[in-house]
Parts: structure tokens; C-alpha cells; sequence
């Protein structure tokens, strides 16, 4: 049995700079993971640009993106380097020639040195310095782009940045934290503006990180309600410009009072018998429920812009894109519009805080550089060329 998705799907696959690139002169740059070691060269993309395009192109219709706002602008408000904006244009050009839906973000947790040192996003300024950079980047890049994220995942970069200290600036301060969130909800209002002022028919959005937050125990009950309720009501409600639902799921998490996962807690998943990546517990039902949700609440479509899996069992990896696909199915059965799916990611990278050892992607990247598409990523691109989930 087969399970057909609406005509025009966007299968697509995603990166992130501060990820993948040769890191400009941002927060990023020479930041430590928890493993001790630093990002500033990663997987090396721009330097695989051409084998990359290819490999992407391969996985799907879709890639959604972001450029290093470092490497683009170099003082507040300075115009754009034009060797970076033809160096960027030039690999988004393969990608058109492929024929690929495009999905820029412009902002994925890095920023520019110069922008931090002005205060970074606790600063007033903030929002104004980065609709000036997306005025400049629609200019530059607006022709080539045919869906938008303003911001990746505001809550997570508030959360990580500002009250955990895992990410740069690696702060733990809640009033800071909130500041950086109100100041994010007024640029991303900005930068909607500008993008609808120039591209008034191209859909235009954020990335929502979502989970299922529960409680394992009575002590868990009033965290993980206090938490669900500020990752998918009050974090959305301040983003309301947007045309759809941007949602990004990676699994569940119980509290018990504190949040428990295999990142933060090792073993503890596995003593409470819970099926897990090497982060989440593992819980697919969980993107339907979300996705019906948003739907629910205003009705907009939807487009899930990050879900994958942690794990170096390449063969868990397929099963859950499987499970995550046939629940998405069953929300578009039951009229949810959802119009893409975005798998988190192309490539293995460091991830995050936590560093090497943390592999999301469909390519593995050994320590040559040498790119290879796993099992996971040929039954994913099989899943893009049929539009359609094949269940036997």
C-alpha cells in the first residue's frame, strides 16, 4: 500500500550555516561545544559547493536554507560583499537550474561579530539593523527565493542562548531572554513587511520549534505545562505575521520535575523504558498532534520545516521518517493543509551545543570531507520522486 501526498508537495531538505560553512566573523566562530570542540570549519560546504548542489537536488524538490550574515555584512548596515553575494548566488542558481523550491531563513541563531558587540539582539537597535539586512538580501537574493523564514525557532534561540547558556551568547539571564524575544517578534514583523512589499504572493513565515512536553510524574505536571504553554502559545502569538504554520518536531520530552532527555539525563529515557535518539524521546504521533494544533488555531497551512532524527542507526533513521511521514498523512487526510516537509538534515555535522557525535543527515561527511548518501537518505529521495509513502 502506498500512501499518495497532495499534488505539489515540497520534499524538501534543510541546512544552516553555522552548521555547515567556514564560519565568517560571527558569535560562532571559535564558540566551544560540550565536547571541546570549536565549529569554525565544520563540514567545510563552501568548499563542496558544486558536489553539494548536486546531492541536495538529488534528496528532493525543496531545500530550505541560510546564508552567514557575517560573511555578507560586515559593519551595521554596510552594503552587502559582493563576492559572498555571488558566491551564494551562484550555488543558488544550480539549485533553480534542478528546478528546486527554495526556502531562505534569515536569521539561524548566528549573528555578525559587529552586531553583537552593538548589544546583539538585548539591544534596541536590533530589529532596525536587521531589517536593513533583509532589505539588502531580498535585493541580492529575493529573484532566486520562493517560500521565507524570517527567524529559525525564536524560542530556542532564546531558551539555548539566554536562559540555559549552551549556545553564544551562552547567558543565563530571564530578563535578558525575554528582551531578545520581544526585540526578535518586532524584526521579524520588519522583515515580513519588506518581503511582502517586495514579493507580496510569496509565503512568508518562522520556524516554530515544537515538542510534546508531559509530565512523568506529579512534579513534572505544572513545568511541562508552564513550558508547552510558551513554545506553542505565547512564542507563536508574538509571531503572528506569517501566511503559514512553520513547524519544527524532533520528539517528546518528560519533566519529572526538570526536563529529561538523552543530551542532558544519559540513561534516564532508558530506565524509564522510553524509546529515544541520542536526544528525545522518541514519540512520532507527536507531529500529527502538533501539526493539527497550529492548524486548528487559525486555519493557516502548514509546512514542517525541521523533523529527523538523532542516532548513528542508519536503519532507525528510515523507520522514523517513515512513522513521522505516515502521521503527517493521517493530518492531511483529516484536512490539515500541509503543503511540505523539510527533513533536518542533508548532511552529518556538529550539532549545536553538543557538538560531533550528534548525526541528523542523509549524507554522512567523514574526516576527508568525503560526502556519501546513506540507506536513509535513498528511501527518503525515493518517498520525493513517487510523492508517495510506500507502507509494504
Amino acid at each position: 500500500m502506498k500512501l499518495e501526498f497532495p499534488e505539489g508537495f515540497l520534499w524538501g531538505t534543510g541546512t544552516a550555516s553555522c552548521h555547515t560553512e567556514v564560519l565568517g566573523d560571527n558569535d560562532w566562530r571559535g564558540y566551544m561545544t560540550k565536547d571541546g570542540k570549536m565549529l569554525d570549519r565544520n563540514i567545510e560546504h563552501d568548499l563542496h559547493r558544486d558536489e553539494d548542489a548536486d546531492l541536495i537536488a538529488e534528496l528532493g524538490n525543496a531545500y530550505r536554507f541560510n546564508f552567514d550574515w557575517a560573511k555578507l555584512q560586515r559593519e551595521p548596515k554596510g552594503q552587502l560583499e559582493i563576492r559572498a553575494v555571488e558566491e551564494y548566488r551562484n550555488f543558488l542558481e544550480k539549485l533553480k537550474d534542478k528546478k528546486m523550491h527554495l526556502m531562505a531563513v534569515l536569521h539561524h541563531f548566528s549573528n555578525p561579530r559587529w552586531f553583537v558587540d552593538a548589544g546583539g539582539w538585548t539591544s534596541k537597535e536590533s530589529a532596525e539593523l536587521f531589517e536593513d539586512y533583509a532589505k539588502k538580501f531580498v535585493a541580492a537574493f529575493g529573484d532566486l527565493i520562493d517560500s521565507w523564514n524570517t527567524i529559525n525557532e525564536p524560542a530556542a534561540y532564546m531558551t539555548h542562548g539566554y536562559l540555559l547558556g549552551y549556545l553564544p551568547p551562552k547567558k543565563k539571564d530571564i530578563i535578558a531572554g525575554f528582551m531578545v524575544l520581544e526585540n526578535l517578534s518586532k524584526a521579524h514583523k520588519l522583515a515580513y513587511n519588506v518581503i511582502k512589499e517586495k514579493f507580496p504572493e510569496k509565503l512568508t513565515g518562522i520556524s516554530t520549534n515544537t515538542l510534546i512536553f508531559y509530565p512523568e510524574n506529579p512534579f513534572g505536571v505544572m513545568p511541562a505545562k508552564i513550558i508547552e504553554h510558551f513554545t506553542l502559545e505565547h512564542i507563536p502569538d508574538m509571531f503572528k505575521e506569517a501566511d503559514f504554520n512553520g513547524i519544527s518536531y524532533y520528539g517528546k520530552i518528560p519533566f519529572a520535575p526538570g526536563p529529561i532527555t538523552e543530551a542532558l539525563n544519559p540513561g534516564e529515557l532508558e530506565k524509564l523504558g522510553k524509546i529515544h535518539d541520542k536526544i528525545w524521546e522518541y514519540y512520532p504521533k507527536g507531529i500529527e498532534e502538533v501539526i493539527t494544533r497550529f492548524w486548528n488555531k487559525n486555519k493557516k497551512p502548514v509546512i514542517i520545516t525541521e523533523n529527523g532524527c538523532c542516532t548513528d542507526d542508519d536503519k532507525f533513521r528510515v523507520k522514523s521518517i517513515k512513522e513521522h511521514l505516515k502521521c503527517i498523512h493521517e493530518a492531511v487526510s483529516k484536512g490539515v493543509d500541509v503543503k511540505g516537509y523539510f527533513h533536518w538534515t542533508v548532511f552529518d555535522c556538529p550539532e549545536a551545543y553538543l557538538g560531533e557525535g550528534f548525526p541528523f543527515g542523509l549524507v554522512s561527511v567523514d574526516e576527508n570531507m568525503k560526502r556519501k548518501l546513506k540507506e536513509s537518505g535513498k528511501f527518503y529521495l525515493k518517498i520525493g520522486r513517487e510523492n508517495a509513502l510506500d507502507m509494504d
